[in-house]
């Protein structure tokens, strides 16, 4: 079965369902860490909220409960969506990117941020947030919070400050690659839980056979696609930006 298509992330979410692991929404988990088994699944809708909501009923049909976060973006805030989306019994967080938008500006930056949450809380309940990381872009949007508090806003969460890395081994499929050399910002210092997987089928290998207790996996369903031509598309696209992660990566370095 080819790999980052819509058929293997049921396969995916078939071991997940079949499993003895806990599948906690970002929320649960911060609100109560004492799980010791668990699988946090989240998902980052970047650029259209179709492939969304086509996982979020497929996982509901299957038992499974994850989070799905928002950019404050034309194309994505479909009030009708988003709520289609939590009442299958998904959470809606926000995925923010204001440090971006305001050109490293922090002042401006937390006025969009509490401007583009208080939009989104219009539509649905936003208790924890997660940063959205351009490749392109210079700044780190979760740096916002060196110098504001996220709490201040009812938030319980942020999806890469609030969690222990040495606990969780965190996955993250950004550039259709579980590799995390091909990552730019979506990245973490985890030690101790770190492993390195190279396809969908190690990580079902992962779950299926218990190899680690506590596993917080990223997925983007613009990448899980349903049909070939979409498939191919993505895998050119994603390839050139792979190159480009790379690139990056070195100018950054020099």
């Amino acid at each position: 079965m080819v790999d980052y298509s819509f058929k293997k992330y049921i396969e995916l979410c078939k071991a997940i369902a079949d499993s003895d692991y806990e599948v906690l929404t970002m929320q649960e988990y911060f609100s109560n860490k004492n799980s010791k088994k668990f699988i946090l699944l989240r998902h980052d809708i970047d650029h259209t909220i179709i492939p969304g909501l086509d996982m979020a009923k497929m996982e509901n049909e299957m038992g499974i409960k994850s989070t799905y976060y928002i950019r404050s973006k034309k194309k994505i805030l479909n009030p009708e969506i988003i709520k289609q989306i939590g009442d299958l019994g998904h959470e809606i967080g926000y995925h923010y990117e204001t440090l971006d938008k305001a050109g490293g500006d922090y002042n401006l930056a937390i006025k969009i941020f509490e401007e583009e949450l208080n939009a989104l809380r219009k539509y649905c309940q936003i208790r924890t947030i997660a940063m959205h990381g351009n490749p392109l872009s210079k700044y780190n949007n979760r740096d916002l919070w060196q110098q504001y508090d996220f709490k201040k806003y009812g938030l319980s969460g942020e999806a890469y400050l609030s969690i222990d890395f040495n606990e969780v081994c965190y996955l993250s499929d950004s550039g259709r690659s579980w590799d995390e050399k091909y990552k730019i910002h979506d990245i973490t210092t985890q030690t101790n839980a770190k492993v390195t997987i190279t396809n969908t089928d190690e990580l079902i290998d992962i779950i299926e056979n218990n190899k680690l207790d506590k596993l917080y996996i990223l997925t983007h369903p613009i990448i899980w696609t349903r049909n070939k031509p979409v498939w191919y598309k993505e895998l050119v696209r994603l390839n050139i930006i792979k190159v480009g992660k790379i690139f990056i990566k070195c100018v950054r370095k020099c």
